[in-house]
């Protein structure tokens, strides 16, 4: 929303407007038994949204530490619900869960992958398609949906957690591969409508999502993995290497898209609540041993711009003390290579 927006519907400031209700969210919810949400669905529905558009908005702490209150709701384990309130708890649940695997991939929370839920995934449907008084629920359908933007970040943490098993960086390759084919089948085909932005959100996170496992995949802490090969495979290593490199900084340079790209203005809120932890560190490792050029010059704007626009609990987190330090290291070797 802008602030001409917020003006016309609030009749004050954008930051007030957000202040004032946000203020009135947390006392219902309070009000509304918060430390207690094991029976009310609409509860814990409503502290899930709140802690999504928490973690958006920069509060990651308490999104995280909240999140791991409400994923104990006994709500998330009943079998004897009937088929509206079954799908609701398949909702809730796979959202706490994406929460919390985000919360580690942006900042550094967790002990390890979170464990996925233990109830299947949402169907993907729209909401018109069932209701509280459904006998039954309809099968998943063929096409898009008003599930399917949940469903692809849900497949693709699925297959972020895979990752972090230990197994060959051939079959690592295999699996990012595997997944981003199977995105595109399931759901990005069907986003063919230029002018729904909510189509277009699908296309860009799952993008971001998938080259994210191919720059942690590709990057190291010291050296590119390309430059510990041998024969002529480094060539190609190397040539996707610098796929990535640009990649990365298209995707950090989000003023730009959303300069250049209309339908991406609706979801400004939700990009900027995207931290970019992994292609910033890609793109900052890379800055170790890359030289002097006009692409390294903009990379390094593209980055500082991006630190500096960080909130300080971001630059406070773990991940966010990474890049500060690794963005320290790589300007000093950067000094020292010279033209």
């Amino acid at each position: 929303m802008s602030e001409q927006e917020a003006q016309s519907l609030f009749g004050t400031e954008r930051e007030a407007a957000l202040a004032l209700y946000r203020r009135y969210t947390e006392q219902e919810l309070t009000q509304a038994a918060l430390l207690n949400v094991d029976d009310d669905f609409l509860a814990l529905q409503a502290l899930i949204l709140f802690l999504t558009v928490n973690r958006m908005l920069g509060e990651v702490d308490i999104a995280w530490k909240l999140t791991g209150l409400a994923k104990r709701s006994s709500i998330l384990q009943r079998t004897d619900l009937p088929p509206f309130q079954l799908e609701l708890q398949k909702r809730m649940a796979w959202q706490l869960w994406y929460l919390d695997h985000r919360a580690g991939q942006d900042h550094g929370q967790h002990d390890g992958p979170p464990r996925t839920p233990s109830v299947d995934p949402p169907t993907n449907i729209n909401d018109s398609d069932f209701g509280p008084t459904s006998s039954i629920l309809p099968v998943s359908s063929l096409g898009w949906t008003e599930q399917t933007f949940a469903l692809a970040r849900f497949d693709i943490g699925i297959t972020r957690n895979e990752l972090t098993k230990a197994m060959p960086l051939d079959k690592k390759r295999q699996t990012i591969e595997e997944c981003q084919q199977c995105i595109t089948r399931k759901y990005i085909k069907y986003c063919t409508d230029d002018q729904n932005s909510v189509q277009w959100l699908t296309r860009h996170v799952s993008h971001v999502l998938i080259m994210e496992m191919w720059f942690e995949l590709y990057s190291a802490d010291t050296i590119p993995i390309s430059l510990q090969l041998v024969g002529t495979r480094v060539y190609h290593e190397q040539t996707f290497q610098d796929h990535l490199f640009l990649q990365a900084i298209d995707i950090v340079d989000t003023s730009t898209r959303l300069h250049m790209e209309p339908l991406s203005r609706r979801w400004k809120w939700l990009l900027k609540g995207y931290q970019q932890f992994r292609p910033l560190s890609f793109l900052i490792n890379e800055l170790l041993y890359r030289k002097k050029c006009a692409a390294v010059s903009h990379a390094w704007t593209i980055v500082k711009k991006a630190l500096d626009q960080q909130p300080t609990q971001v630059r406070d987190s773990v991940n966010g003390k990474a890049l500060d330090a690794l963005k320290a290291k790589a300007r000093d070797i950067q000094d020292r290579i010279g033209d």
